[in-house]
């Protein structure tokens, strides 16, 4: 039991940890993609 709550624990952990690079990444990219968009 308690081992199931640790693994659904860490997979949680997991997901919002993918989820916030994937929004940086995002970010990133947009950002760049408007400074390159401002130089020109």
């Amino acid at each position: 039991m308690l081992r199931k709550l640790t693994f659904i624990v860490d997979n949680l952990n997991g997901i919002a940890k993918t989820r916030i690079i994937n929004i940086t990444n995002f970010k990133q990219s947009t950002i760049f993609k408007w400074l390159k968009r401002s130089e020109l």
